[in-house]
């Protein structure tokens, strides 16, 4: 099985991880449908620089959120499939999720985004 952060966009059909896109594509502006050749893992990250590479970060907001997944506390998120996307996301980006149990799912969406915007940069600086 493909980990959802590595399947394309137009492939993921698990209803709960399209839901999970339609709410960040609410937020952002975005529309999924016009990048369905992008893997999840970097739809996510054109999500956090909607205007594009080398422009300011923008982080998701509850003032402009639905109410969904986003606004749920981390360890209240029943979907396994949720779960196992911010598993492998807290992996790549080296955020424990155990820190943000308390939190809102979009409070740890916005750490991982810039704890991996700081990796590129410090990467970049080797």
């Amino acid at each position: 099985m493909v980990a959802h952060l590595d399947a394309n966009i137009s492939e993921i059909t698990d209803p709960d991880i399209l839901s999970l896109l339609d709410e960040i594509d609410h937020i952002t502006g975005l529309d999924r449908r016009r990048f369905g050749s992008l893997t999840v893992m970097l739809y996510l990250g054109l999500s956090s620089h909607p205007d594009g590479a080398g422009t300011r970060r923008i982080p998701l907001a509850s003032s402009r959120a639905i109410p969904g997944l986003l606004l749920t506390q981390t360890e209240r998120i029943e979907s396994h499939s949720v779960m196992q996307l911010c598993q492998d996301l807290a992996g790549r980006a080296h955020v424990p999720i155990q820190l943000y149990e308390n939190r809102k799912l979009m409070t740890f969406l916005n750490a991982a985004f810039k704890n991996l915007a700081d990796r590129a940069k410090r990467k970049r600086r080797r």
